[in-house]
């Protein structure tokens, strides 16, 4: 299976944080790919669930050591959902 790594540059609060994760292709039965691991990964941060503010905060917690205001008990992520964390670009 194809993987990649992709460089993620997110902005919160006027600062540009960065990370790397890995993204693996999605392939057809047959294993064709469908997406290669970059548009996943653009698919991902732009219309699926990295799109998202919960999200997003989870990555700049664990990747950059953003310190985010007390979450309560009920609530897993440190930021609820919402566009307050902007893409500012992927690079292969």
């Amino acid at each position: 299976m194809q993987s990649e790594d992709v460089n993620i540059f997110l902005l919160y609060q006027g600062q540009i944080y960065t990370y790397t994760q890995t993204f693996r292709a999605w392939e057809d039965d047959d294993g064709s790919v469908v997406r290669t691991p970059y548009e996943v990964a653009k698919y991902m941060y732009e219309e699926g669930n990295y799109a998202c503010d919960c999200n997003r905060s989870l990555f700049l917690e664990q990747y950059c050591e953003v310190e985010f205001p007390e979450a309560s008990e009920d609530d897993f992520c440190p930021l609820p959902c919402g566009e307050t964390i902007a893409l500012v670009k992927l690079l292969k």
